[in-house]
């Protein structure tokens, strides 16, 4: 009898942990945001550089310089961010919206910005009819990725 008492009550007790989180006083503060600018990379004292190319490639880390002169470096472990090493990709102005957590921003879509229109960054191959959003070989036929860049609002 005791054991059947114990479980649903662990159940409810699992189920409520799961739907309201224990929260601490240093848990994520995370905020939605859209912010237009260049990419930069950052030196070691936290000073942005206009990227060469290489310093992207090689593990710098990258950030966006927005226009009212704003600096939001990107979260390293963000797979979205690999399209930032692409120099085309570092020459346009661009539109990011994301996620504001911890001093870091997340990103969940990238627009470059031409005469106050939006495009779409992504890479393409028409042979696998594979989209994605990282420079470099075809995840299928391995041939390389080609660019595009298209109005946004063309779906």
């Amino acid at each position: 009898m005791k054991l059947a008492y114990s479980i649903p009550l662990f159940a409810t007790l699992l189920l409520t942990a799961s739907i309201h989180p224990i929260r601490g006083e240093g848990d994520d503060q995370t905020e939605s945001i859209t912010v237009r600018g260049k990419i930069v990379v950052l030196d070691e004292s936290g000073q942005p550089f206009p990227p060469t190319g290489e310093e992207a490639r090689t593990g710098g880390r990258l950030a966006l310089s927005s226009s009212d002169g704003k600096i939001y470096e990107f979260s390293i472990s963000d797979p979205k961010t690999a399209m930032f090493v692409d120099p085309r990709i570092q020459k346009r102005y661009l539109q990011v919206a994301g996620w504001l957590r911890n001093s870091y921003l997340e990103v969940i879509r990238v627009h470059s910005v031409h005469g106050g229109k939006l495009f779409d960054l992504y890479y393409r191959c028409e042979v696998c009819n594979i989209t994605s959003y990282e420079p470099g070989p075809c995840w299928c036929c391995q041939d390389e990725f080609e660019f595009r860049e298209t109005p946004a609002d063309k779906k």
